[in-house]
């Protein structure tokens, strides 16, 4: 109902109002969604239906992302994953945005590899399109995008050097693409009257926001970890040895993440 009341305002400019006011998500879907409505309908079937195709695309996907890494075996092992995948199957029903931001991570990821090991202009172009899209779907995106950019530029100042200058050049085209994604951002963070972003911790940013961030990035089912207050629910658990090994548990998504970095 949420994304049905969002998409349903004037495009563009009755959307971003909307959203300015009432939320902290980025437009591009809205918008997509308002187009989707005026072609298809707005029935629940017709407006879920969105959600079922991007998922079904990331399995062919995940496919793709396999088989760049390492071989037709993994795509098709990751394509399995990917049918069976809770989450995936979840968000594949819920009229969000989420199946859609699965889809560009996963071709945003591949291209990623595929830049590290033979860089292209074809790839940088792919490459640049899919994050650009997946900074205006979702707000947090920029997460995955900053580290992609940081781990490019450490390979290629290390590896490949003489190819440095043409990656800056793409770089500097997604920085430009990406100008409105962080007017948007800065303002939203300014929005002292929205009313449904409040449980985001904006004004409550210590030690544990990152890992919280990163967590959300990853499962979004993990948004309430906060308190009631806007403190950290992870206080609570770090009393006793079962609230410590539960913390280990829903750490488990950064952990990984970071070690990945590493």
């Amino acid at each position: 109902m949420l994304t049905y009341l969002f998409s349903s305002k004037s495009f563009p400019f009755g959307i971003l109002k909307t959203l300015w006011r009432e939320d902290f998500h980025m437009p591009l879907y809205y918008m997509y969604v308002h187009g989707w409505m005026k072609l298809f309908g707005t029935s629940d079937v017709v407006l879920r239906l969105s959600s079922v195709i991007w998922g079904v695309l990331s399995i062919p996907a995940f496919f793709f992302l396999g088989k760049t890494y390492k071989s037709e075996k993994l795509g098709y092992l990751l394509a399995v994953f990917a049918c069976l995948s809770p989450i995936l199957i979840y968000y594949s029903q819920e009229f969000r945005f989420y199946s859609l931001l699965i889809l560009f991570v996963t071709l945003s990821t591949t291209f990623f590899i595929k830049i590290l090991e033979a860089p292209s202009k074809k790839m940088l172009a792919l490459f640049i399109i899919s994050n650009v899209i997946i900074l205006y779907i979702y707000t947090l995106g920029i997460l995955l995008v900053a580290s992609e950019i940081l781990i490019l530029l450490i390979h290629y100042y290390l590896y490949k050097r003489e190819h440095l200058k043409n990656l800056n050049k793409y770089l500097a085209y997604l920085l430009i693409l990406s100008l409105p994604y962080f007017f948007l951002f800065i303002n939203y963070l300014k929005a002292s009257n929205q009313t449904l972003i409040t449980g985001f911790p904006i004004c409550s940013v210590n030690i544990y926001t990152p890992i919280i961030l990163f967590n959300d990035f990853f499962s979004p089912f993990l948004t309430y970890l906060y308190g009631p207050s806007g403190g950290i629910a992870y206080m609570d658990f770090s009393q006793t040895l079962t609230g410590f090994i539960i913390l280990l548990f829903l750490l488990t998504s950064s952990f990984c993440f970071l070690f990945g970095l590493i």
